[in-house]
């Protein structure tokens, strides 16, 4: 788990263990972080300035050394779950690259094309974010609102979710609330006032809905949180409306809302929850005031 404090001192933190990785102070070599963006074999994609400008590299958190890396990169790029690889996209958000931890380009992928945005305004289709891989297949989410599917080895287009429509009136876009759930081969989230699915094995591709205003308006919720995606486990979603300062569980089989409660702490802002984590049945909630909230399953 990381996090940055309002004093700016940050922290890598190992919830499994229950011991910090890393730890540094405002004034030390590395400026931040990029979010929760660790690599498995122990290398952190984070920013430092070089000669008074901001640039990304690898940090090595075992030697505390940053790693020398062949290619600049951007301040949008993101380590994938395959603990080998560094996603980067150029400075217009149109073109995708993979590059191994030495720098070596493997491919790049080129977003093209045209949408028509809730204003009624055509914009160009850019790249927003990569929702991680399954079944040899990297998900990536578009401003279109459409979710593409790359081969991991070569960056071909192989598989395609297009937008859909509420209302008959507006493009829903979904794509940067999904999760992918590598047990049930699905996509999952909870977005706006619904729980979405795609089975990834169906070769439609269907998005399914299911409508929660209700069960959400029984425990006085939104579903609202600054990264959009929630941990979650095989029965459940652990979700919260971080402008009240709540939490709570969502049942993925009886498709509703089986448990809310309200954070005690001091309020203040927009934002009152910065981050969540679920492990070993710990719910681990971060709080504006950097307050550690920890709740346990029974």
């Amino acid at each position: 788990m990381f996090w940055k404090d309002k004093y700016g001192k940050s922290l890598v933190y190992d919830l499994e263990n229950n011991t910090p990785v890393y730890e540094y102070l405002p004034n030390q070599e590395i400026i931040t972080f990029r979010r929760v963006d660790l690599i498995a074999n122990g290398f952190l994609v984070a920013s430092k300035k070089v000669n008074g400008i901001k640039s990304l590299f690898l940090y090595d958190l075992k030697k505390g050394v940053f790693k020398p890396f062949n290619v600049k990169l951007s301040l949008k790029a993101r380590s994938i779950e395959d603990g080998e690889s560094i996603l980067d996209i150029n400075k217009a958000s149109t073109e995708l690259k993979k590059y191994d931890l030495e720098g070596k380009e493997h491919w790049s992928f080129s977003v093209s094309g045209k949408y028509v945005d809730i204003r009624g305004d055509e914009k160009q289709t850019i790249y927003m974010g990569a929702l991680g891989l399954h079944d040899g297949v990297l998900w990536v989410w578009l401003s279109s609102g459409e979710l593409i599917g790359l081969d991991e080895m070569s960056g071909e287009l192989v598989k395609k979710i297009g937008i859909e429509t509420t209302n008959n009136e507006q493009e829903f876009k979904f794509g940067g609330a999904m999760q992918i759930d590598t047990d049930t081969s699905s996509l999952i989230g909870l977005w706006s006032k619904y729980y979405i699915e795609v089975n990834l094995n169906d070769p439609s591709l269907s998005v399914k809905y299911t409508d929660l205003m209700e069960s959400l308006e029984s425990a006085s919720m939104s579903i609202s949180y600054r990264s959009h995606t929630f941990p979650y486990d095989a029965k459940s979603i652990y979700f919260c409306d971080d402008r009240q300062g709540k939490i709570g569980v969502f049942d993925r089989n009886k498709k509703e809302v089986v448990w809310s409660y309200e954070l005690d702490m001091d309020r203040d802002g927009i934002a009152q929850i910065l981050e969540m984590k679920y492990v070993d049945n710990r719910w681990y909630v971060l709080d504006r005031n950097d307050t550690l909230h920890i709740f346990e399953r029974e």
